[in-house]
């Protein structure tokens, strides 16, 4: 049985980030197919990641699947860019929800760097949201952890450290500089190494996107393809069937474009 459950909420964003290829729909996980996954995994899985390539707090009820989530004793964790036009209650109840970990995506401090990457966000709203967050979270005495993540890229290494100042200043728990994927996963593909051991995604983590798809692997560069769809087939036979079995299978790695290649 899987440990940690992932599930897109949302497959719209309007942000338009520099390496995201992946066309966005209007494409929502409903509540009601949400409530299934935290019940029938409750007794196994410890931890719930409420993003994948989407913006989740595009979702009309973010709120209340993060509510559920904690009333089912599950860690709950999302990552957002924050560049999203909320009231003020929405922040408040967001930090308020049950939420343990907000993972804000800023990759520059200044506009001109920012959005050379985030094309279309709005950094001014994105600290305006942040600063309402951090906010919230001391006025009710909140446990929620807010991590600033920024990618390391080129053009922001300027911004990097006072970055970071910035995070810890405005009450922020954690910085993260985490490094470009792409250049990473080029780098694995050009030393023509293959991989003899499986990672251990593939038995841990139930990834489900927008449209009820079970997905491998949450690597984009491992073009993993799809195990089933939960709105066609039920958990079992995805989860123990023969497509999921083929990736765990050691001796099938270097036939498997981005797995063979894959350090991470």
């Amino acid at each position: 049985m899987p440990l940690f459950l992932k599930v897109e909420i949302s497959r719209y964003c309007l942000v338009d980030c520099l390496s995201c290829k992946i066309q966005k729909t209007k494409d929502f996980y409903p509540f009601d197919k949400f409530k299934m996954l935290i019940d029938d995994f409750k007794d196994t899985v410890f931890m719930v990641q409420l993003y994948e390539i989407g913006e989740p707090l595009h979702h009309d009820q973010v709120i209340d699947c993060i509510r559920y989530s904690h009333a089912s004793h599950y860690a709950t964790v999302i990552s957002s860019s924050l560049s999203i036009q909320k009231p003020d209650k929405f922040w408040n109840d967001l930090v308020a929800s049950g939420l343990d970990r907000l993972i804000v995506a800023i990759d520059g401090i200044t506009k001109l760097v920012y959005q050379q990457y985030r094309r279309k966000g709005d950094l001014e709203l994105v600290m305006s949201n942040l600063k309402k967050v951090l906010s919230h979270r001391k006025h009710i005495d909140s446990k929620l952890i807010v991590e600033w993540q920024m990618i390391d890229f080129p053009w922001n290494r300027c911004e990097q450290e006072p970055a970071r100042r910035l995070a810890y200043e405005l009450g922020c728990d954690d910085f993260s500089l985490i490094p470009d994927a792409d250049i990473q996963r080029k780098k694995y593909e050009q030393t023509g190494i293959i991989r003899e051991q499986n990672c251990i995604w593939s038995y841990v983590l139930l990834l489900v996107n927008a449209f009820g798809d079970v997905i491998p692997c949450f690597k984009p560069g491992c073009h993993p393809g799809v195990l089933g769809n939960l709105n066609e087939s039920s958990f079992n036979n995805i989860w123990n069937g023969e497509d999921i079995r083929a990736i765990r299978d050691p001796h099938q790695i270097s036939c498997r474009l981005g797995c063979c290649s894959c350090r991470e």
